[in-house]
């Protein structure tokens, strides 16, 4: 097995795809910045090296040519980070809305405001040459049946595409019936598949308590702790709907990693409407 490129060598890879596309940066800190955005995603599952640092070229060099109308070829900071999330200018401002006209889930709103807090804050961090702080796209929704879950689980995915998070914002919902299987390793085959499918988008997997057990759903537990770890340019949001009480109890049952995918710290919790 081959290291991941350290920092440094990340910088070097992504100043050779700059420089080999005939491209400039405007400062040191745009290399910075990049090198830093990969060097987050060290470790994944899937993780590039230098696959990801030409995508990530590529993809600040059509920034740029939206920025300059297609009369530059210098790459600035704002070029690698995207726009600034703001909450009063579209796509953000629409897919808010679609949250805050919901009834109730005041909890739920009040951690969404929390994320582009937060989000705001790493673009600022990183445009002053600063590391970002660890944004966690994976969620327990937890709540009774009726309160919401999914249709914040559609929103949430426009929200993080918003947010320069997911590149698709799309959702794909599933059900543990949806991923198990009948024979030995058809469970783990199912969920692979489907969470390469669902790359971009967030996939929602309602009842996934039903998943607490010692066979199949268990294999499927496994596959989205190995596929889905919260690294920094995963592009995946997989959102966990059930329960309180067994959801956590299946963190505490199944694989340990689970639980620092899902952490119930930062779950979503729906409570019941009131009369």
């Amino acid at each position: 097995k081959f290291d991941d490129y350290n920092e440094k060598e990340l910088r070097c890879i992504f100043m050779m795809k700059v420089r080999g596309q005939g491209w400039s940066i405007s400062h040191d800190d745009v290399s910075l910045i990049a090198s830093r955005r990969l060097a987050a995603g060290r470790g994944r599952k899937g993780f590039g090296n230098a696959r990801d640092a030409r995508n990530l070229f590529e993809k600040a060099a059509n920034r740029s040519t939206v920025r300059t109308m297609g009369g530059g070829t210098e790459l600035k900071k704002e070029d690698i980070l995207g726009q600034r999330p703001d909450p009063n200018k579209n796509p953000l401002k629409s897919a808010l809305a679609e949250l805050e006209v919901l009834i109730g889930l005041k909890s739920v709103k009040n951690a969404v405001r929390e994320l582009v807090g937060l989000v705001q804050q790493n673009w600022d961090r990183e445009m002053n040459a600063q590391k970002a702080l660890k944004v966690p796209l994976n969620r327990l929704f937890i709540g009774n049946p009726g309160t919401g879950k999914t249709t914040v689980a559609e929103i949430w995915g426009r929200i993080l595409k918003s947010c320069n998070l997911l590149s698709n914002g799309e959702s794909i919902r599933k059900t543990p019936s949806d991923l198990t299987g009948a024979a030995q390793g058809e469970a783990a085959k199912k969920t692979a598949e489907v969470l390469d499918a669902a790359k971009g988008k967030v996939l929602i997997l309602d009842e996934a308590h039903n998943l607490d057990d010692d066979s199949y759903g268990r294999d499927v537990l496994k596959t989205i702790v190995s596929k889905s770890d919260n690294k920094a340019g995963a592009d995946i949001a997989v959102v966990m709907c059930g329960y309180e009480r067994p959801m956590l109890q299946m963190l505490q049952n199944q694989d340990p990693g689970l639980k620092d995918r899902f952490n119930p710290d930062n779950a979503f919790r729906f409570e019941d409407f009131s009369r």
